[in-house]
């Protein structure tokens, strides 16, 4: 479960799994209701403009597989100015 709004890009994870490889198997596991996450606390441009899911990625050059958030855009809330 997500509970705050991401506040920098980057993946933000429920499950990390070690390699690369493990798509096939979180899928299985998801489309059989074994894996799920709530995303009911998130804005809704982060669930549709960003990948809620499994992916795949690296940190420090360590592959992982990962069930959760990545965000490569965020949404921050503008300032509107009138001038007369």
């Amino acid at each position: 479960m997500f509970t705050q709004l991401p506040v920098a890009a980057g993946h933000y994870w429920g499950l990390r799994w070690l390699g690369t490889n493990h798509v096939a198997t979180l899928t299985a596991l998801h489309t059989a209701s074994r894996l799920t996450w709530d995303v009911s606390n998130l804005n809704a441009f982060y669930t549709t403009q960003n990948s809620v899911g499994i992916y795949t990625g690296s940190e420090a050059g360590v592959g992982y597989t990962y069930a959760g958030l990545q965000v490569t855009t965020l949404l921050f809330k503008g300032t509107v100015f009138t001038f007369r």
